[in-house]
C-alpha cells in the first residue's frame, strides 16, 4: 500500500522558454531564480529539514549573511524566524513575481521595516542584509499576531490537524511521508463510502490522490487558507473533477477540513486521466521522497506502473463495474493458482491424516479420507484469492459536483491550483 514521500511542503517551478534545452534546465535548477521562487525555497528547505537537517543549508542560501560576524551559525535560527514572519502575515508566494529580471522586490512593511529581496551577482535572490539584520526584532513583532490566531483555532475545539485548509492538506502529505495510512486517510471525507470497507478503499484512495498530486504543478503551502471559517478552496479543478477541501458543517467532525466527498468521487477518473503523465521533475528529483509507487507498499500501484497502456485500457466501464484488460488474464491465472495451491493443500492433510490413523492402528477403506478432504481444496482456494492483497473494489461514489457553501446557496469559490511539491537541494522547496 503506497503511501508515497511527500514532505509538506511544496515548491513551483514555473517552465521558461530557452532557446538551448540546457538552458532551460540551468534557470529550472536554479530554487532562487525569482522572488516567488526564493520563498518558496525559504519555508520548502524550513519543512524539509524536520525530516533532514542537512536540508537547513538550502533554508540559510535565501539570507543575506554578509553583514554578520557570525552569519552561518546564526543562520538556521535567522531563517527559521523569517519563515514564521512570512506565516503569520500569510505572505502567498503565487502572488510574488516570478520574473528572474526584477532586479529588488520590496514585500509590504512590517511596523515601517522594509522586507526587501535583491538578486546577486550569482543570479540568486537573496533577502537583504539590512532585512536579515531586523528579522529578531520582526519576530517579536508578529508573535502578538500568530498567539491571537493560535487562540481563536484552540477555542474551536478541533483536532490542530484538520483545523484549517493548510493543516489538513500538510497532514496529509507528512502522513503519506511518513507511511501513517490511517491519518492520511482520516484526512478524507468518506461518508459515501459503506463502512465495511470504508479503511481498504479509504487507503487505495489516498494512494491514488497522492500520484494525482505528484503530476501536477507545485503549489506552496502558504497559498492555502490558514483560518477555519473559509468557503471551499478548491486546489485543482479538471473536467474529470475537482481536489478541494472543504470545511464541515456537522457530525462527529464538525468544524475539521476534509478532501470533500466530491474529490473522493473525483479521484479515480482524475486518476485515469492523468496516470501516463510524467511526475513533477522537481518531486522526481527528490530519491527521498520516493515519488514512484513501491512494489511493496502500492504492490497495486506498482504492477500498473510497469504494464503498457494497452493492458490497462477499459474492457467494461460503467458506473457499477470498471474492468481493465489486464484484469482478464490476471483474474484467470489467480483463480489458477489458488486451486492448484488448494490441491497442494489438500495432499498434505490427506498425508497427515492417513499417517496419524495408521499410528493409531484405525483402517478405513480406500477413497473414504479423499472423499471428505475433497472440499478442502476449494476451501483453500477461496481463502487464498480472498485473501490475496489486491486492488480493493470501490463502491459507485456519486458523480463529482459542485458543493454549496453552507447557508449560502452560493456555489464554492476557489482558485484552481497545482499541486505542491516538496523542497531539494537541487529544486527548492515551498511552504
Amino acid at each position: 500500500m503506497s503511501y508515497g514521500l511527500w514532505t509538506s511542503l511544496l515548491m513551483s517551478f514555473a517552465p521558461f522558454i530557452q532557446d538551448a534545452p540546457q538552458a532551460q534546465n540551468s534557470e529550472r535548477a536554479n530554487p532562487y531564480r525569482s522572488p516567488q521562487s526564493t520563498v518558496r525555497a525559504l519555508t520548502g528547505f524550513i519543512e524539509l529539514s524536520r525530516e533532514d537537517p542537512q536540508q537547513i543549508q538550502g533554508a540559510i542560501e535565501c539570507l543575506d549573511l554578509s553583514a554578520l560576524p557570525k552569519g552561518r551559525q546564526q543562520g538556521g535560527i535567522l531563517a527559521s524566524k523569517l519563515d514564521a514572519i512570512l506565516r503569520a502575515r500569510d505572505i502567498a508566494p503565487s502572488l510574488l513575481p516570478d520574473d528572474p529580471d526584477v532586479g529588488e522586490f520590496p514585500l509590504p512593511e512590517l511596523h515601517g521595516q522594509r522586507i526587501v529581496m535583491r538578486k546577486y551577482p550569482d543570479g540568486r535572490y537573496r533577502f537583504d542584509k539590512d532585512t536579515v539584520a531586523h528579522i529578531p526584532e520582526m519576530w517579536m513583532q508578529v508573535q502578538q499576531l500568530s498567539h491571537d490566531r493560535n487562540r481563536e483555532l484552540a477555542a474551536l475545539s478541533v483536532a490542530p490537524e484538520f483545523s484549517t485548509p493548510r493543516a489538513t492538506y500538510r497532514t496529509f502529505l507528512t502522513s503519506m511521508h511518513r507511511f501513517d495510512q490511517d491519518r492520511a486517510v482520516r484526512c478524507l471525507d468518506l461518508c459515501d463510502v459503506p463502512s465495511v470497507c470504508r479503511a481498504a478503499v479509504g487507503a487505495q484512495l489516498a494512494r491514488r490522490l497522492k500520484q494525482v498530486m505528484d503530476r501536477q504543478r507545485a503549489v506552496s503551502l502558504v497559498d492555502i487558507p490558514n483560518t477555519n471559517y473559509a468557503d471551499p478552496f478548491v486546489w485543482l479543478s479538471q473536467p474529470q473533477g475537482v481536489i478541494e477541501l472543504a470545511r464541515q458543517y456537522e457530525g462527529d467532525r464538525k468544524g475539521e477540513w476534509l478532501f470533500s466527498s466530491s474529490t473522493i468521487a473525483a479521484i479515480d477518473p482524475l486518476y485515469d486521466a492523468f496516470e501516463d503523465l510524467p511526475y513533477d521533475p522537481v518531486l522526481e528529483s527528490l530519491n527521498v521522497l520516493h515519488v514512484r509507487p513501491d512494489p511493496i507498499a502500492a504492490p497495486e500501484l506498482w504492477f500498473r506502473s510497469k504494464l503498457p497502456r494497452f493492458w490497462r485500457a477499459h474492457v467494461v466501464a460503467v458506473k457499477v463495474l470498471n474492468f481493465e484488460v489486464y484484469q482478464v488474464p490476471a483474474f484467470i491465472i489467480g483463480l489458477g493458482l489458488s486451486w492448484l495451491f488448494g490441491l497442494a493443500a489438500r495432499g498434505l492433510v490427506q498425508h497427515a491424516l492417513r499417517m496419524a490413523l495408521h499410528w493409531k492402528g484405525i483402517d478405513l477403506p480406500a477413497g473414504v479420507v479423499d472423499k471428505r478432504l475433497r472440499p478442502l481444496a476449494a476451501l483453500v482456494a477461496v481463502l487464498l484469492a480472498c485473501g490475496t492483497k489486491h486492488e480493493a473494489p470501490r463502491p459507485a461514489l456519486p458523480t463529482a459536483s459542485v458543493r454549496l457553501v453552507a447557508g449560502t446557496g452560493a456555489p464554492a469559490a476557489g482558485a484552481s491550483h497545482g499541486p505542491t511539491v516538496p523542497p531539494t537541494a537541487a529544486g527548492a522547496p515551498a511552504l
